[in-house]
C-alpha cells in the first residue's frame, strides 16, 4: 500500500505545483495584455508608436549612441518639458503646441536642435495631439538618473528648467 501510496502522493503534489505554476503565468499574461490595453485607452501610444517612435526612441537604452539616430529620445524629450511644465496640462498643452509649429527661439531643447535640426511641423488634430502628449507625460519612463545629453554633454546648453 505505501509502495502506491508514496508515488501517487508525489504526482498529485507535482501535478499541483504544474498547476499552480500555469495560473501564475496566465495572470502574468493577463495583467501585461491589461498594462497594454491601459496604456491605449485613448489609443495615443498607438499612435505615439506610429507617428512619433519612427524618430524618437520610445526609451533610453544602455549602449545608444546618439550618432545614429535621427531625433532625441522620448524619454530626454518628456525630461526637458517636465522641468518646464509640471503640471499635465501645461505639459500636454506645450507638447501640443511645439508639434504643431517647433520654433527654433522657443525650444527647450536648443542641443537637440543643433545635433539632429528643427524638426518639422506636424498638423495632427489637436485631440491627436493631446492624447499622445499624455502618454508621453503618463507613460514614458525617465531612467533614474537620465540627465540627457544637449551641447558638449550638458542638458541643452544650460537652459534646462529655465526659460526659453
Amino acid at each position: 500500500m505505501k509502495k502506491i501510496l508514496i508515488p501517487s502522493v508525489l504526482l498529485v503534489a507535482f501535478a499541483g505545483l504544474v498547476a499552480v505554476k500555469k495560473i501564475k503565468q496566465n495572470t502574468a499574461d493577463i495583467t501585461t495584455a491589461r498594462e497594454r490595453v491601459a496604456i491605449d485607452t485613448t489609443g495615443g501610444y498607438a499612435m505615439l508608436r506610429q507617428r512619433c517612435f519612427i524618430c524618437h526612441a520610445p526609451a533610453v537604452k544602455e549602449g545608444m549612441n546618439h550618432d545614429n539616430m535621427q531625433a532625441p529620445p522620448m524619454p530626454g524629450v518628456k525630461m526637458h518639458y517636465l522641468r518646464r511644465y509640471p503640471r499635465k496640462e501645461d505639459f500636454v498643452r506645450a507638447v501640443r503646441e511645439w508639434v504643431k509649429k517647433p520654433d527654433k527661439e522657443k525650444s527647450l531643447m536648443p542641443g537637440a536642435i543643433d545635433k539632429f535640426g528643427l524638426m518639422p511641423a506636424f498638423p495632427y488634430p489637436d485631440a491627436d495631439l493631446e492624447k499622445m502628449a499624455a502618454v508621453i507625460y503618463d507613460r514614458i519612463h525617465i531612467p533614474k538618473g537620465h540627465r540627457g545629453r544637449g551641447r558638449n554633454g550638458r542638458c541643452g546648453g544650460g537652459k534646462c528648467g529655465g526659460g526659453h
